[in-house]
């Protein structure tokens, strides 16, 4: 008897949490990253420097704050004020611009430093990420490209778990771009099938605000993927994009402090989410080749930022590191102008000959 009423007690638990209503209909695939490679390969997709650095249309656009981290890291351990860029002035204005202290990442969540290559700074950063977060591969590492000059690095990696990893689709979904066009797509969710069921997993979702009647693709909205995540949220918005990705959020935000509509999904309501899972490589050509004017002449012959990112059924892991090589001055060692010389012992401070070379009586002509 006592077995029997256990065993009631572990359904009524797993019914509880929507478990037993989806886990025997559907089977979850893992997720494959969709790309893996070079920007230059994807030709509806753009990654940009900063949050407010003006954006296509019709083309899928990424930020990372990885980008500004190292760059103030240059600003403020070697170069000690705002740089300049020529032929790049909008995008290290925006770049100089960017209030780091408004992305408030956790600290043991990212690295930044920046420093002279000759004095060391490669082998300081890469001992110092590999205490921060071991068995870290190579690839995220810093690695010296240059002799001497600066370089300026930056990395993130955080992961946002579901407390109840969603159902996949196994129907799917269609995804309309802003073309029309339409692509068929794995997403997870809550679908029509299972309407009533999730209790649970809808109680986790936070509907930040919702305006416009209650049919597809109408009206704005936001939610919260999980409303207990700590210290990230997971925050998804259908709105119409605006110039920049900076003013898209700002809209979102006015959204969600407005709160119209805001509150928990009703039994009834559906939720579909894409899948992600890619690792881009992207080079800012836009500044790659350009010398600095502030300080002067320290071109930029490298400026790469690589992220990794998945967004599946049990949540978010984002992986970020930014490059940026500053090469070093050419040293002019041009004695063409009055000099001196003096021959001494080595280890000794006193020369056994000395001269001043003011004019050219004695220089071959």
């Amino acid at each position: 008897m006592w077995k029997m009423l256990i065993l009631l007690s572990v359904v009524a638990i797993l019914a509880g949490t929507g478990w037993w209503c989806w886990t025997h209909r559907l089977v979850c695939s893992p997720t494959k990253p969709v790309f893996v490679g070079d920007s230059t390969a994807l030709k509806q997709t753009v990654i940009v420097p900063t949050l407010d650095t003006p954006i296509p249309k019709h083309r899928n656009v990424i930020w990372c704050a990885t980008f500004p981290m190292a760059w103030r890291q240059a600003q403020e351990k070697v170069f000690h004020g705002p740089i300049r860029v020529k032929g790049a002035e909008a995008i290290a204005d925006r770049l100089n611009a960017v209030p780091l202290s408004d992305i408030n990442l956790d600290p043991k969540d990212c690295y930044a430093n920046a420093g002279r290559i000759e004095d060391g700074i490669i082998q300081t950063m890469r001992g110092e990420m590999k205490q921060r977060f071991p068995g870290i591969q190579d690839s995220w590492l810093p690695s010296p490209t240059a002799p001497s000059g600066v370089d300026a690095y930056a990395y993130l990696k955080t992961k946002i778990k579901f407390d109840i990893p969603y159902p996949q689709l196994q129907e799917g979904s269609v995804f309309a771009d802003t073309t029309g066009h339409e692509s068929n797509i794995r997403a997870f969710g809550i679908s029509s099938a299972d309407d009533g069921c999730l209790l649970n997993i809808r109680k986790q979702v936070s509907i930040l605000f919702y305006t416009g009647f209650k049919l597809p693709y109408d009206g704005d909205y936001a939610v919260d993927l999980c409303r207990t995540s700590q210290p990230y949220q997971i925050v998804l918005a259908n709105v119409t994009r605006k110039a920049t990705l900076a003013k898209t959020v700002t809209e979102v935000q006015k959204g969600i402090a407005e709160g119209q509509g805001a509150g928990a999904m009703d039994e009834l309501d559906h939720l579909i989410v894409p899948e992600m899972c890619w690792r881009i490589t992207n080079h800012f050509t836009e500044l790659e080749g350009k010398p600095t004017v502030i300080p002067p002449g320290y071109p930029i012959t490298d400026a790469r930022q690589m992220i990794d990112f998945t967004l599946d059924r049990n949540g978010v892991e984002l992986a970020a590191k930014m490059n940026i090589l500053y090469a070093g001055l050419p040293k002019h060692l041009l004695f063409i102008r009055p000099f001196l010389l003096y021959l001494t012992r080595r280890g000794s401070s006193t020369p056994f000959f000395a001269m001043w070379v003011d004019n050219a009586e004695l220089i071959d002509k």
